[in-house]
């Protein structure tokens, strides 16, 4: 039966490790899994820079950590990490009809009675899916079993970090005229491409340069910076959506939009002195046109 619930009294005897979600994970409660699914306790580390990687590029070698803490007042003396590299069907799958995932790696460990540690996957990562699932499994099979493979809502020996940005992002926007706006972007993600629809509530008759509702396909998502939409020559007209990924739920964007529009009243046609306009004097009415750009700025969160 699964123990997450049980309260520290109870497991005063024996280890009780958890794999955090969040930095106030105490194994007893994952109910979201905006959390569960993107743990705080597995980072990746670029093994040029040996900076932290949020987002990693496809070509990055990386290195995974998985931290893990003892609760109990037993040391965990036959401690195992296995670490994998998969996607949310596969795990998915696993999940629901008991089929098993191949490990990239494991790593043995001993972890004190009220420690915390890191344990660095042996394996090297060098990266081809940005959309992939990092999965850290830490427990001590004598003393401290898994309860349920694989799943970090129901398991706290489970730690689960999916980088795909795929699903619904809300939040609001800033217009040039100090409106504010509530904003939806969709984004279904398959490796390094991703189809995104782009849904702004702004009402009717207020804004003629804000369009309601976007779509892009074939964006290319890999790293912390991307954008869609078409950026214009000085003499035509921009889309442009620059997104910039702060953390695995929070991304800032910027929309500038650039649009050719009349400006004052049409040219006359040329007249003779006194006479009719001749074909050759004649100048059609052409309205002129000037360049006005809006920019809008937010921040979307990961609903």
């Amino acid at each position: 039966m699964f123990d997450r619930k049980r309260s520290k009294e109870q497991h005063a005897a024996t280890p009780y490790l958890v794999v955090p979600c969040t930095a106030n994970d105490d194994g007893t409660k994952r109910s979201e899994a905006t959390q569960a699914f993107h743990s705080t306790g597995i980072k990746l580390v670029s093994e040029s820079t040996g900076a932290a990687i949020l987002f990693p590029k496809v070509g990055e070698k990386c290195s995974i950590i998985g931290t893990v803490v003892n609760y109990g007042a037993t040391g965990a003396y036959s401690a195992l990490a296995e670490f994998y590299i998969s996607t949310p069907d596969e795990i998915s799958n696993a999940i629901n009809n008991g089929t098993s995932i191949k490990p990239v790696a494991y790593k043995s460990a001993v972890i004190s009675p009220g420690k915390t540690i890191e344990i660095a996957c042996p394996a090297e990562w060098v990266v081809d899916n940005p959309a992939a699932t990092i999965m850290v499994q830490v427990y001590d099979p004598i003393m401290d079993r898994l309860v349920t493979s694989y799943d970090a809502l129901l398991d706290r020996h489970v730690g689960r970090k999916d980088l795909a940005i795929q699903g619904l992002w809300v939040g609001s926007q800033k217009r040039h005229n100090g409106d504010t706006n509530p904003i939806k972007m969709n984004i279904q993600q398959k490796g390094n491409q991703a189809n995104i629809n782009i849904d702004i509530t702004i009402p009717d008759g207020t804004d003629v340069f804000e369009a309601r509702t976007q779509s892009f396909t074939n964006v290319v998502i890999d790293g912390e910076n991307f954008k869609c939409g078409f950026k214009g020559t000085p003499n035509l007209i921009t889309d442009l959506w620059e997104f910039n990924l702060v953390t695995e739920n929070s991304m800032r964007f910027k929309h500038t939009l650039t649009l050719l529009v009349p400006k004052g009243k049409p040219a006359k046609p040329n007249k003779k002195p006194g006479g009719p306009s001749s074909v050759s004097e004649f100048k059609p009415d052409l309205p002129k046109f000037e360049r006005v750009t809006t920019v809008c700025e937010g921040v979307l969160q990961r609903s």
